[in-house]
C-alpha cells in the first residue's frame, strides 16, 4: 500500500527525536519527496505546518550542521510555498516560530539573541496588524530569554528584564496568555546565573523567587517554585561573586530542606541542588570550604545509603570538592584530592559504573596542582594527562582528555616559572593541533589555550619567547577572521603579551607594549576597549624599561587615562596601581630635561598614592 501523508509525518518525528546529523539529513530527504509527490499530481500528499515544526524541533535537540540557518530558511520556504501553492495548512504558526527560537537559544551562541529578538518583533508586527493567532505567550517570552542568555552581558540581561516587565504590563492589561509563568521566571532566573562578575544577580534571583513563593500562596499553584528554580538561584548567587554568596546559597539550601516536610512541595534536595551549593562552595572564600564540602559528600552518600536515590554524588560532586581544595594554600590540597581520585574508582569497581565523564575529577586535580608549592607540580599535572591518555586507550571512553585537561595542565606550567614552561606549553599545543587535525574534536584549541601560552611566554623574559607569543596572538587574529570563532583574543590575552614585552625592559619592547594597546582600540570592538588593567600593563612596561623616555610616556598614559574617563569610560579610571607603576617611572626622569613633566607626575603620582 501507498503511505499516507501521515505515514511520513510520524516517521519524520521519529527520526526528529535522534540528535544527529544522518537522521536531520534524512528527514530532509522525507520532506523532498513529499514534495516531489506534491508536484507530480498527488495534492494529497503535500507537507503541511506540522511537518515543517517537527523538522526545526529535531534541529532544537540534535547535533546537526548549521542548525540555526537551516532552521531560518525552513521558515522562509513554508512562507514561500503557501503563498505560491496556496496551501492553507503550509502556512507558519506561533508553534513554527516558537521552535525557531528555540533552535537560536540552544545553537546561535553570540547571534542567538539577535535574531530571536527579531522574530519577536515579526510576531507583535503580525498580532498588531490583526493577525491574532501570532500573539506571544508566556513560552514565547521564555525562549527569548533563553536566547538572551548566550551573550553573557548587562545589555543582554536588561532587554531581557525589558522583555519580562513588558509581558508582565501585557498579561495586567488583559493579554493573559502572555502572563509570565514559572517557566519564565526559571529562564530568567538562568539568565541572571550566567552574569558572571555582575553583583546584583544572586539580589535580583532571590527576589523572583520571592515573587514565585508569593504567588503560589496567593492560590496560583503553577507559579510554585522547583529544584531547577532552587537551584538556578544558588548559581546566581556563584555569579555574583559577592563575600556573602556562599552564606546565601546554605540559607537556600536550608530553606529547601524545611519546605520538604511539605509532601507536595516540588523543591526537592537533590543532586542537584547539592552541586550548585558545592560549587559555590568552591569559588567562595571561606576557610573552611574544603572541609565543609568534604563533609557534605560524605553526609550525601550517608543519605543515598538510607534511602534517598535523589541525593547519589556524582562526578561533578567529587570535581566540585577537588576544586574547594583548590582554593586552598593546603599544603597536603594534592593529598586529600589524590584520595578523593582513589575514591571514585573505588566506587566505580562497586558498581557506580554509569558515571560518566570521569575527566571532570582529573581536571579539577590539575587546578590542584596549579594552586601548589610542589616545585613538581607541571611534571606531576603532565603524568596524569599521560595517564588519562592510557587508560582511555584501555577502552575507558569516559576518561579520554579533551581541551580543558590541556588548557589546565598549561596553567600549571605557566604558574610554575619553569624555566622549560614556554617550551612544554607550546610542545602542548603542537599535541592538540594535531590530534584535532586527525578528526578529535574534542581537542580544538581555543583562546584560553593561546592566552595561557602567550602568558608562560611572559615568565622568563627571553626575546625568543616572546617572539614566539606575538606571532601566537597574530595566528589567533588570523583563524579568528577565517571562521574560528573560539580564537578571538581577549584583553587577558593583550595583557599577557604586554607584561611579556615589558618583563623585557627594552625601550623598544615598552614601545611594542603600548602599540599593542593602540591596536585594541582600532579593531573598534568594545568587548576589546582597554581598561585600567591594559593602561597599568603598558606604564608598568615602561617602568620596567628604565628608559629616560619613560616618564614623559607615562604622563601622556596617565593624561590619556584621565580625558577618557571623564568622557565615559568608567574602567579606565586610575587606580592605586597606576600611581604606584608611574611613581616609580619617576625616578628614570632627569628634571634637567624635563622639570615640567616630570615634577607634574612626581605630583601627580605621590599625592594619589598618599
Amino acid at each position: 500500500a501507498k503511505p499516507c501523508k501521515m505515514c511520513y509525518f510520524y516517521v519524520i518525528s521519529l527520526m526528529a527525536r535522534i540528535p544527529d546529523q544522518p537522521s536531520f539529513d534524512r528527514t530532509l530527504e522525507l520532506l523532498a519527496e513529499l514534495w516531489k509527490m506534491y508536484y507530480g499530481g498527488d495534492k494529497t500528499m503535500s507537507p503541511n505546518y506540522l511537518v515543517y515544526n517537527k523538522i526545526m524541533a529535531g534541529l532544537s535537540m540534535g547535533h546537526t550542521n548549521n542548525a540555526t540557518y537551516t532552521a531560518q530558511e525552513l521558515l522562509a520556504k513554508m512562507w514561500e510555498k503557501y503563498e505560491e501553492e496556496n496551501i492553507d495548512d503550509l502556512r507558519p504558526t506561533l508553534t513554527t516560530y516558537n521552535t525557531l527560537m528555540n533552535v537560536w537559544a540552544k545553537h546561535g551562541r553570540e547571534k542567538a539573541s539577535r535574531n530571536a529578538l527579531s522574530l519577536l518583533d515579526e510576531l507583535w508586527e503580525r498580532t498588531n496588524n490583526g493577525d491574532e493567532e501570532f500573539h506571544p505567550t508566556a513560552i514565547t517570552i521564555s525562549t527569548v530569554i533563553a536566547a538572551l542568555s548566550n551573550d553573557n552581558d548587562r545589555e543582554s540581561m536588561m532587554t531581557a528584564e525589558r522583555i519580562f516587565n513588558d509581558a508582565k504590563q501585557r498579561a495586567q492589561e488583559g493579554a493573559t496568555l502572555i502572563q509570565p509563568n514559572k517557566i519564565v521566571y526559571n529562564s530568567l532566573i538562568k539568565l541572571y546565573s550566567n552574569q558572571v562578575g555582575n553583583s546584583e544577580v544572586g539580589k535580583l534571583a532571590s527576589r523572583l523567587l520571592d515573587e514565585m513563593w508569593a504567588e503560589y500562596e496567593s492560590g496560583n499553584d503553577m507559579m510554585r517554585p522547583c529544584t531547577f528554580t532552587y537551584s538556578s538561584v544558588i548559581r546566581s548567587w556563584t555569579a555574583s561573586e559577592c563575600p556573602e554568596a556562599f552564606d546565601k546559597a546554605k540559607e537556600l539550601y536550608h530553606d529547601i530542606v524545611k519546605r520538604e516536610q511539605d509532601k507536595f512541595s516540588y523543591s526537592r534536595i537533590d543532586s542537584i541542588i547539592c552541586n550548585s551549593l558545592l560549587d559555590c562552595c568552591s569559588k567562595s572564600s571561606a576557610k573552611d570550604a574544603p572541609e565543609y564540602a568534604t563533609a557534605f559528600l560524605q553526609k550525601m552518600w550517608s543519605e543515598y545509603e538510607n534511602g534517598n536515590r535523589r541525593i547519589r554524588p556524582d562526578l561533578v560532586t567529587y570535581g566540585n570538592v577537588i576544586n574547594c581544595w583548590a582554593q586552598t594554600k593546603d599544603p597536603k590540597a594534592v593529598e586529600h584530592s589524590m584520595a578523593l581520585l582513589s575514591e571514585i574508582w573505588e566506587r566505580f569497581e562497586q558498581g557506580f559504573t554509569d558515571w560518566r565523564a570521569l575527566r571532570f575529577p582529573y581536571n579539577s586535580i590539575m587546578n590542584v596542582y596549579s594552586n601548589s608549592q610542589d616545585k613538581e607540580a607541571p611534571e606531576k599535572a603532565t603524568a596524569l594527562l599521560r595517564e588519562m591518555q592510557e587508560l582511555y586507550q584501555q577502552g575507558n571512553k569516559n576518561i579520554k582528555p579533551n581541551f580543558i585537561t590541556y588548557n589546565r595542565v598549561m596553567q600549571v606550567w605557566a604558574k610554575s616559572q619553569h624555566p622549560l614552561a614556554a617550551k612544554m606549553t607550546l610542545d602542548l599545543l603542537d599535541e592538540m593541533n594535531q590530534k584535532h587535525a586527525n578528526g578529535d574534536t574534542s581537542l580544538k584549541a581555543n583562546s584560553i589555550t593561546y592566552t595561557t601560552i602567550i602568558d608562560t611566554c611572559s615568565v622568563n623574559g627571553k626575546l625568543e619567547e616572546v617572539d614566539k607569543a606575538a606571532e601566537l596572538l597574530r595566528t589567533m587574529w588570523k583563524k579568528y577572521e577565517a571562521g574560528e570563532r573560539t580564537l578571538k583574543p581577549s584583553p587577558a590575552t593583550y595583557i599577557c603579551l604586554m607584561n611579556a614585552y615589558g618583563n623585557l625592559r627594552l625601550e623598544s619592547t615598552a614601545l611594542k607594549a603600548e602599540q599593542l594597546l593602540r591596536e585594541m582600540w582600532d579593531t573598534g570592538d568594545e568587548s576589546l576597549y582597554p581598561d585600567n588593567i591594559v593602561y597599568n600593563a603598558v606604564i608598568e612596561a615602561w617602568s620596567k624599561s628604565k628608559s629616560t623616555k619613560a616618564p614623559p610616556r607615562v604622563l601622556a598614559l596617565l593624561d590619556e587615562m584621565w580625558s577618557l574617563y571623564e568622557k565615559g569610560f568608567e574602567d579606565i579610571l586610575p587606580n592605586v596601581s597606576t600611581f604606584r607603576y608611574a611613581k616609580e617611572t619617576m625616578l628614570l626622569g632627569d628634571p634637567k630635561d624635563s622639570p615640567e613633566q616630570v615634577q607634574a607626575l612626581k605630583k601627580m603620582a605621590s599625592g594619589i598614592t598618599s
